[in-house]
């Protein structure tokens, strides 16, 4: 598994960071962002999980991965945990946002769980 994640190269920040403010900007109140592949991108709202947008598509499992890379940035102690452990915890930010981050697989695929920090 450590070698899935080792080339960075392909993260897209600015799509990523773009999809995260509109996410952010869907409704008051968010937060969890939640990237799961299958599903549209979600977001936590008080207390109850919804798509952020009816025209969101699905995100594909090589998404997520692209996403988790660039959060990861090939930090050995993180991909290790993810090796071993199945899941590993990092921080994103972006802007005047902070993030704590849960990257984890869910039936052979990357999934992410972003809970904004206040």
């Amino acid at each position: 598994m450590e070698n899935e994640l080792m080339d960075t190269s392909f993260f897209r920040a600015k799509e990523f960071d773009r999809l995260l403010t509109a996410m952010l900007q869907s409704a008051p109140g968010i937060s969890d962002l939640l990237f799961i592949a299958g599903k549209p991108p979600q977001v936590e709202t008080h207390g109850a999980l919804e798509i952020y947008a009816p025209s969101a598509p699905v995100l594909e499992p090589s998404q997520i991965e692209t996403f988790a890379r660039g959060i990861l940035h090939d930090n050995p102690k993180l991909l290790k945990d993810l090796a071993e452990r199945g899941s590993c915890d990092s921080s994103y930010a972006l802007n005047d946002s902070r993030f704590r981050v849960n990257i984890y697989k869910q039936n052979g695929s990357f999934a992410m769980v972003m809970r904004r920090l206040q």
